[in-house]
């Protein structure tokens, strides 16, 4: 657990009303987003959001809460995250 990697989204705080994710391959950004799931679905259940000591955390309400169950990606077929899940979709 000594690598472990901090992460800060902030949606709706100073204008912001959109989250855009890039970086490299195994950037950790289906990891972000699996997680705003997670923590929008622990609110909801009352389950406190892990957060920061000192901080602010704020999760608002959405709906509905979307999720592709099972990744598809291969790396034999040169198949990422995102593309399996446009695969899914298309499906």
């Amino acid at each position: 657990l000594d690598n472990i990697v901090g992460s800060d989204v902030n949606l709706g705080a100073n204008g912001n009303q959109g989250l855009v994710l890039t970086g490299p391959n195994s950037g950790g950004k289906t990891v972000i987003l699996k997680l705003l799931g997670l923590m929008a679905l622990l609110s909801r259940a009352g389950v406190p959001v892990p957060a920061s000591p000192g901080g602010d955390p704020r999760v608002d309400f959405f709906d509905p809460i979307l999720a592709d169950i099972g990744d598809i990606q291969s790396t034999t077929s040169d198949l990422s995250t995102f593309s399996g899940h446009m695969l899914v979709c298309k499906q």
